[in-house]
């Protein structure tokens, strides 16, 4: 998670990050 939170809190809003997250939780769940 730090490694995308790193790469894509410089191309992405806050909210993009967020909701990028969520999809990846739920794939990793």
């Amino acid at each position: 998670i730090e490694f995308a939170n790193k790469h894509n809190m410089a191309l992405v809003t806050i909210e993009d990050l967020v909701a990028y997250r969520q999809a990846h939780e739920r794939k990793a769940s």
